[in-house]
């Protein structure tokens, strides 16, 4: 004959344990929400002041990516970039033209 205090000992652990798994499946089917860190991206010059102006963004979708995946201007004002990267953009590069060297003798940019 078994123990009474078996019993809910097992009930309770496997109730414990149900209820992690199904704890660790919501928190893996949940994807992680980008638009807290596209809210906070602004682009800004070597004094901390935020941009305006046209801006060429590179997106690549992880640190060891051989190349972008997506590549466009973006109109930034104030900081803010339209259209912003696309959520899978989780590392970019961004080419923003500060200075255009005139030429000497022919008109038009060197």
């Amino acid at each position: 004959m078994k123990s009474p205090l078996i019993r809910p000992a097992f009930i309770l652990s496997t109730l414990f344990l149900a209820g992690a798994v199904l704890l660790t499946a919501v928190f893996l089917s949940t994807p992680p929400t980008t638009s807290q860190a596209q809210a906070t991206l602004t682009f800004s010059n070597q004094d901390n002041m935020p941009i305006d102006g046209l801006v060429r963004i590179l997106c690549f979708d992880s640190p060891t990516a051989a190349a972008p995946f997506a590549d466009y201007d973006a109109k930034v004002v104030n900081g803010q970039p339209n259209p912003p990267p696309p959520a899978r953009c989780t590392h970019l590069a961004a080419l923003h033209l500060r200075h255009e060297q005139p030429a000497n003798k022919h008109d038009g940019l060197a």
